[in-house]
C-alpha cells in the first residue's frame, strides 16, 4: 500500500487487508518511487490522503522468491512497452482479493465521519491542514481545533 504509512489511511487499509486475510508489508524504498511517479500525486501534494495498492509478493501456492522475481522480469521486460498486457497464463484470483480490499476500504472510508489525516512527519502535512481548514470553512464549522 504505497503511501499509506503517511496518513491515517494506513489504519483503514491494514484493517481491509486483515479482513481479507492479506498481511500488508512495509513499503520498500523502491516502493517511494512509484508513488512519486504515480497519477494520485497532486492530489497528496494538494492536502488529499492517498494510497496506491501494489501486488503482492508473497503467493500461497508458489516459493518465497517468485513474487519478487515475477515483479523483476515485468519490469525488465515488459513495463511500459507493447507486450504490457495480461497473457493466458494470468490467474485473477490476486487481482479479485485486491479489489475486495478495495471495495471494503472505501466502504470503511464513505461511511465514517472521520477524515483521514496526515502523520506528523509527512511532507503533505501543511497541505493536509489547509485541506481540513477549507472543508471545516465550506461546512460552516469551527477551524479551532479546541
Amino acid at each position: 500500500m504505497l503511501g499509506a504509512a503517511q496518513s491515517e489511511l494506513e489504519r483503514f487499509a491494514t484493517a481491509a487487508a486483515e479482513r481479507e486475510h492479506m498481511r500488508p508489508l512495509p513499503e520498500s524504498r523502491d516502493g517511494t518511487a512509484f508513488f512519486y511517479r504515480a497519477d494520485h500525486l497532486p492530489f497528496a501534494q494538494s492536502g488529499v490522503p492517498v494510497l496506491a495498492l501494489q501486488q503482492g509478493s508473497q503467493f500461497l501456492d508458489r516459493a518465497s522468491g517468485w513474487g519478487p522475481e515475477q515483479e523483476r522480469q515485468y519490469l525488465i521486460s515488459r513495463y511500459h512497452r507493447a507486450s504490457d498486457e495480461f497473457t493466458a497464463d494470468f490467474v485473477f484470483g490476486g487481482l479479485l482479493q485486491q479489489v475486495r480490499l478495495a471495495v471494503r476500504l472505501s466502504w470503511m472510508l464513505g461511511t465514517t465521519d472521520a477524515f483521514p489525516s496526515w502523520t506528523p512527519s509527512s511532507e503533505f502535512k501543511a497541505a493536509g491542514e489547509q485541506q481540513r481548514i477549507r472543508r471545516l470553512r465550506d461546512s460552516g464549522r469551527s477551524t479551532d481545533r479546541r
